[in-house]
């Protein structure tokens, strides 16, 4: 359904288990915590992992689409005439406090659960990115899917947001490369700026500083 939806390519999807004991993270199929070693065949079939995808990838293959980069390159040119106008998120105060680069890219990112089967508590839960620099009609469409968490339980949102920190780091230190509309190179890094979650969400996101 995702692949469909998000144009996604599988190659850029990586598994992280969970020690369901232990509520930690494993590295190489091993809990730190408990000594434990666990099969991968039996952390798939149990469920407990969760998937990330790579944003990096995702943002690369949007801006090969002419509309997307277009519509990108025109919104980081424009700069409001009247201050006292705000249009879009790039005019608000918070916005212009973080002091971006000309072509840095904010997110808003969004998670929450969905219900799969009437008939069982599983539940899904994707964390999703828009980019914040693209027009409104183009930003309700365009999404970026940076993990996926599915389980009986809602997510450890301390194991969940890890990856996706880390994701997110690595932005700062290596920049997205690519090439504006009108053919010039640039480098932007990347920042989830805005959260739009419910009360519940908000709360367990906060608590791990997202």
């Amino acid at each position: 359904m995702f692949q469909k939806l998000l144009n996604l390519d599988f190659s850029w999807m990586q598994f992280h288990y969970i020690c369901r004991k232990c509520e930690s993270l494993l590295e190489s199929f091993f809990c730190k915590l408990c000594q434990q070693v666990y099969p991968e065949k039996k952390l798939k079939e149990d469920g407990d992992y969760f998937l990330t995808f790579d944003v990096r990838k995702q943002l690369e293959c949007l801006l090969e689409d002419r509309e997307i980069n277009s519509a990108l390159t025109k919104s980081f040119e424009t700069v409001s005439r009247n201050p006292q106008v705000i249009s879009e998120i790039q005019d608000g105060m918070l916005y212009k406090s973080q002091q971006l680069g000309t072509y840095d890219i904010s997110c808003t990112y969004n998670t929450d659960g969905v219900r799969v089967f009437k008939s069982s508590s599983h539940s899904m839960w994707p964390f999703l990115l828009s980019i914040n620099e693209l027009p409104y009609q183009l930003r309700k469409y365009v999404t970026v899917l940076g993990a996926l968490w599915f389980g009986y339980k809602k997510p450890t949102m301390k194991l969940f947001l890890t990856p996706i920190v880390r994701m997110r780091n690595q932005f700062q230190d290596d920049p997205l490369k690519w090439t504006t509309i009108d053919r010039r190179s640039v480098s932007s890094r990347i920042f989830f700026l805005v959260g739009s979650l419910d009360s519940p969400a908000r709360f367990e996101i906060m608590q791990d500083a997202l």
